[in-house]
C-alpha cells in the first residue's frame, strides 16, 4: 500500500511540474519613430514566446525590446516590450 501511494504522488508531481513549468507567453511591444517629413509613427505587435519558462520568457521579451529600441534609436525613436 505504501509502495502504490509513493508511486502515485512521484507520477502527480511529475505531472504537475511538467504542466506547470512551460506554457505560451504573449511579448508586446510598442515602437514609436520620428521621421521628419511624415511625424511620430507608432506601432504595436505582440509576439507569442511558446513552451517556456516565465524567467526564460522574461528574458527573450527583454531581449527582443532591447534590440528594436537599438534598431528605433536610429531613426530617432523608441522601442518596449512587456511580458503579458
Amino acid at each position: 500500500m505504501k509502495g502504490t501511494l509513493k508511486t502515485i504522488a512521484v507520477v502527480l508531481l511529475c505531472v504537475i511540474g511538467f504542466v506547470a513549468c512551460k506554457k505560451d507567453y504573449k511579448c508586446k511591444c510598442s515602437v514609436t519613430i520620428d521621421l521628419p517629413i511624415v511625424g511620430t509613427s507608432s506601432s504595436d505587435t505582440t509576439i507569442t514566446i511558446e513552451k517556456a519558462k516565465k524567467k526564460d520568457a522574461k528574458s527573450k521579451c527583454d531581449g527582443y525590446g532591447s534590440d528594436l529600441n537599438s534598431q528605433a534609436q536610429m531613426l530617432n525613436g523608441s522601442a518596449s516590450c512587456s511580458l503579458q
